[in-house]
Parts: C-alpha cells; sequence; structure tokens
C-alpha cells in the first residue's frame, strides 16, 4: 500500500492513486436517513435564529417607540411649566407699557448702541493713529465721526 509505514512521505503526497480504496464508504456521504436527520436539525436552528431576530427587532421596536413617548412628555411638561408661562408673563409686560414707554425704550437703548459704536471708532482710531495708520474721515454718521482704513 502507498501508505505504509515503509514508504517515504514525499511518495504519499505525489502519488496519484487515491488513498482510499473505492469500495469503501466516504464519511462525508450520509445515508438519506441521517441526512433528514441533519436538515431537520439544522432548520430547527434556523427556526430559532429566526425567532431570537423577530423577538429582538420587535423588542427595539417598542424600545424606540417608547423612548419617542418618553420625549413627547418631556416636552409637554417643559411647554406647560416653562414655556407658558414665560410666553404669559413676556404677553403681561408688553401690554402694561404703553406706547410712549415702549418709544423711550428704543430711544434709551439705539443711544446706547450708539455710544458704543463711537467708543469703538474712536478705539480703533487711536490705536491706528498710534502706529502710524491712515485714517480718513467719512462724514456724520448717526450723529458720530465714522472712521476708515485705507489700504
Amino acid at each position: 500500500s502507498v501508505n505504509s509505514s515503509e514508504t517515504p512521505w514525499l511518495l504519499r503526497f505525489t502519488c496519484l492513486r487515491p488513498v482510499r480504496e473505492h469500495t469503501q464508504q466516504r464519511p462525508w456521504q450520509a445515508t438519506p436517513d441521517e441526512s433528514r436527520d441533519v436538515i431537520a436539525s439544522a432548520q430547527c436552528i434556523l427556526d430559532r435564529e429566526n425567532y431570537f431576530v423577530r423577538e429582538l427587532d420587535r423588542y427595539l421596536s417598542h424600545n424606540d417607540y417608547l423612548n419617542l413617548r418618553k420625549k413627547e412628555i418631556l416636552y409637554k411638561k417643559w411647554l406647560e411649566d416653562v414655556s407658558e408661562p414665560l410666553l404669559q408673563k413676556i404677553e403681561d409686560k408688553m401690554d402694561s407699557q404703553s406706547s410712549k414707554e415702549i418709544e423711550k425704550r428704543k430711544e434709551e437703548q439705539l443711544s446706547l448702541y450708539l455710544n458704543y459704536c463711537k467708543k469703538k471708532v474712536t478705539m480703533r482710531s487711536k490705536f491706528m493713529s498710534w502706529r502710524g495708520l491712515p485714517t480718513k474721515n467719512c462724514g456724520q454718521d448717526q450723529g458720530f465721526s465714522c472712521y476708515l482704513l485705507f489700504s
């Protein structure tokens, strides 16, 4: 026989004849009954896997629904506890002021803003003159001088 212990090991791999005799049954060939049992076992495993996947999908969908519902409840609570009372206070404050008071407040805010801009431009002008950069007066704008840098 080719696979005997007396045959050199290299000949075992280079031999072109099959190692097993043709009359022997191959281990990977099963009888029809064994084949049906294997198929049934595999089908049982596949069914269990499919059931698990369906249940997991159902759980995740339900979990998504619960998370969405939780967000809706939190938003409703925020709306009732924070947003609506705040909007009501704003409306009450707006209703309590006359149009003259509102105009006066607008003028005060505009004046504060213009003074801020004037200080900012003045500081920029001082910085530029300190650095020796040219500035040019562009006229009166909103009651204060505007300086631009020309390069």
